[in-house]
């Protein structure tokens, strides 16, 4: 039998012991939030001394050390995962912990973990599942839907129903691209465990079968540039883009992200140097509101050819993952006298550079689809090593957060976590190049970096990290 929370909260208060638990009963932990550390997260759960000393080997046939859901629900893309192992460090080092994740979006996890639900308001203009006035939906991934024991991690429920709980049950952890300082949900303040590394963000073009002039000259985004385009929209001429006359005819569409992401909350504070609260105008290709999921921007399926793809205004909507954007930024947009830029984290950007959207982890390349082409912002291509130096600065910090007022044995497994996905993240290795030329990480470690940020956005300062960047329990 898995110790659930009740029994987890009577071990922190001391009323039992876990040594008379502990081989007989797993703690299960929930975490949710950012997909932007989620292979990072992967490696550090399936790799002996990062979080767990010893990864499970009692695993289904075809999975990794420590990865106890069955396929598909075991690649380090999944978005539902869940892992187990024996604790490396900390006061329950050998204790057997399960990990259960649902990898749902930075805003979306700190929502979660605070225990509200966010919502967005969507119009017949950009949604027409919604009512004339608007309609009100929960963001997808609230609340985030877990791998269920009972199944054999094989289906997912909500964390009550996993555990009979009558009423809603919160996750422990979450991951988050940036601080709940920023986000939509200040309050309740949650545990703070700390930073666990630097993520990054790139622009990027779309794919046009028959570009035109204007296309070719866009190759970079400039702050003002993009601020404007997502304030205005379409309404905005490439001009701004290119500063060439010529360029006046065609707009600019911005494909992005939802209010759950913590792209979109990088994006605006130190790309645009907008509040997170601007209302914005965001465009996608072939993306759809099916009345199965009739809040939930969707990608239609269709790559091309050009007649077949359309121009479909979402406002302040977008995609629920960076997949959705790449997806987008893959189709043919020829044609339409605009010239669509999205935003993406270094791995989604990196399938669409490949054009690689079919299959499992998102190989191969569909029919008529093309690849996507980075840009430069303020003149210059991402890297690991324009971020180490301050020349690049659209990236965020990447959190770990807890339920506010946590107590042992859950602080104690979160600096478990920590300790082991940092360990893990510091030893990635500088590519050298830029995104144009190498494989840049998703994740920079901290050690590594020649600049910081005393905040969420601003100007990096010269200079070591100031500590403590994590915090213990």
């Amino acid at each position: 039998m898995k110790m659930n929370k009740f029994t987890s909260a009577l071990v922190g208060l001391g009323v039992i012991s876990l040594a008379g638990v502990a081989s007989a009963a797993p703690i299960t932990v929930y975490i949710t939030g950012s997909t932007a550390a989620r292979a990072n997260f992967y490696t550090a759960c399936t790799t002996a001394g990062d979080i767990f000393a010893t990864p499970s080997a009692t695993v289904p046939a075809g999975n990794a050390a420590g990865v106890i859901s069955p396929s598909p629900n075991n690649a380090n893309s999944a978005n539902t995962i869940t892992f187990e192992g024996t604790l490396k460090s900390g006061p329950l080092a050998g204790q057997d912990v399960i990990i259960n994740c649902s990898w749902t979006g930075s805003e979306a996890g700190i929502s979660a973990v605070a225990g509200t639900t966010l919502k967005q308001t969507l119009f017949q203009a950009q949604n027409p599942n919604a009512a004339p006035g608007g309609t009100q939906y929960s963001l997808p991934g609230q609340p985030p839907l877990y791998l269920t024991p009972a199944s054999g991690y094989a289906t997912t429920g909500t964390i009550q129903s996993i555990e009979g709980a009558g009423s809603q049950v919160n996750p422990d952890f979450t991951m988050a691209d940036t601080s709940q300082k920023v986000s939509q949900t200040p309050s309740p303040a949650l545990t703070q465990y700390g930073i666990v590394g630097i993520v990054s963000f790139t622009p990027m073009k779309g794919y046009e079968s028959s570009p035109d002039a204007t296309y070719g000259r866009v190759t970079n985004v400039p702050q003002p540039a993009l601020a404007a385009a997502l304030i205005a929209g379409e309404s905005l001429n490439a001009y701004y883009l290119t500063g060439n006359s010529a360029d006046s005819v065609d707009g600019i569409g911005i494909i992005g992200r939802n209010l759950g992401s913590g792209t979109k909350v990088n994006t605006m504070l130190n790309a645009a140097l907008l509040p997170v609260s601007q209302l914005v105008s965001q465009t996608s290709l072939n993306g759809t509101y099916p009345a199965g999921t009739p809040g939930t921007l969707t990608f239609s399926g269709v790559y091309g050819p050009a007649a077949s793809v359309s121009d479909n205004p979402v406002g302040n909507d977008g995609y629920d993952s960076g997949s959705g954007v790449q997806k987008s930024l893959n189709c043919d947009g020829s044609g339409k006298g605009i010239v669509y830029l999205g935003y993406l984290g270094i791995s989604d950007a990196r399938h669409a550079f490949l054009n690689d959207n079919t299959g499992a982890g998102g190989t191969g390349s569909a029919a008529n689809s093309g690849t996507a082409v980075y840009l430069q912002f303020n003149g210059v291509y991402e890297s690991d090593t324009a971020i180490e130096t301050g020349n690049y600065t659209w990236w965020g910090q990447e959190n770990l957060y807890g339920q506010a007022g946590q107590v042992a044995p859950q602080t104690q497994i979160g600096d478990g976590i920590l300790t082991g996905l940092t360990t893990q993240i510091n030893t990635t290795v500088n590519p050298g190049g830029n995104v144009t030329t190498t494989a840049q990480n998703a994740i920079i470690p901290v050690p590594s970096m020649q600049v910081y940020r005393s905040q969420d956005y601003g100007n990096p300062l010269q200079g070591s990290w100031p500590t403590p960047y994590q915090f213990q329990h």
